[in-house]
């Protein structure tokens, strides 16, 4: 993800049923860089989820499905 100087990053893992899973990142200030999280799912089972990225009130989502 790339972003400019900012506050309020969010960087949240949900399942399917809306449980968050994951939290990677709350409200924190990030300063302009890219960044590169890798997203262990190890201890994840099968099935559908949705990672959301808020930035400065903007949500972006992926939905990500896993498999064994």
């Amino acid at each position: 993800m790339a972003v400019g100087t900012t506050d309020n990053v969010s960087l949240v893992l949900y399942d399917n049923l809306g449980n968050q899973r994951f939290l990677y990142l709350d409200n924190v200030s990030l300063k302009s860089e890219i960044y590169n999280y890798k997203l262990d799912g190890n201890d994840l089972n099968s099935g559908m989820f949705v990672l959301l990225l808020k930035i400065d009130g903007r949500i972006i989502t992926e939905k990500i499905i896993k498999l064994k």
